[in-house]
């Protein structure tokens, strides 16, 4: 990771979400830090990865935790300035790379990552399914419809998965439905 200049960045969470929704994981990040990509080095990244996956037959990817950026902007900008060219180098890198569109955003629910996405399509409209948390299920299913409601408008949602059976989910992707089952 060398040659993007890549170091150790520390998350700051907003007091509004530290309120909201501690979390473990962002607890920890915040002390053990992330590698954070230069951005102006990113788009090789993206690059090289993605030209690597499309050489092995992949048709596109999903990329998760993209609002942890807006976190890390401090000394590289802002958060608006970040988020801006991770998701210009990110799409840049799609568009060459996966000839349709072949990106699923997820957990990029934020003002900044929405706002700087142009040509992204898919976004995941909600948060992990849990399946063996029943008392999970209702709302889900509720936070997915109202969360396409507003995304609909500019992109379109994904509903991510459902559990239909004790080992079956249905996984809805461009409007395809693929079903698995777990052992």
């Amino acid at each position: 990771m060398e040659h993007y200049d890549s170091a150790l960045a520390y998350p700051v969470q907003s007091p509004g979400v530290l309120g909201n929704q501690p979390d473990i994981v962002m607890d920890s990040l915040a002390v053990h830090g992330l590698g954070l990509v230069n951005p102006k080095k990113v788009f090789n990244f993206y690059n090289e990865l993605h030209s690597y996956l499309a050489s092995c037959g992949i048709d596109g990817v999903k990329v998760d935790v993209q609002n942890i950026i807006e976190t890390l902007g401090a000394g590289l900008g802002g958060r608006v300035s970040l988020t801006r060219s991770y998701q210009q180098a990110l799409e840049a890198s799609i568009a060459r790379n996966f000839t349709d569109n072949g990106c699923i955003s997820c957990m990029c629910h934020n003002t900044d990552g929405l706002y700087s996405a142009k040509q992204t399509a898919i976004v995941r409209a909600s948060d992990d399914f849990y399946p063996r948390d029943p008392a999970s299920h209702t709302i889900h299913i509720a936070s997915v419809a109202y969360n396409s409601l507003f995304l609909g408008e500019f992109m379109q949602p994904d509903w991510d998965m459902f559990h239909v059976s004790k080992e079956t989910f249905y996984f809805f992707y461009k409007s395809k439905k693929y079903e698995f089952t777990c052992n």
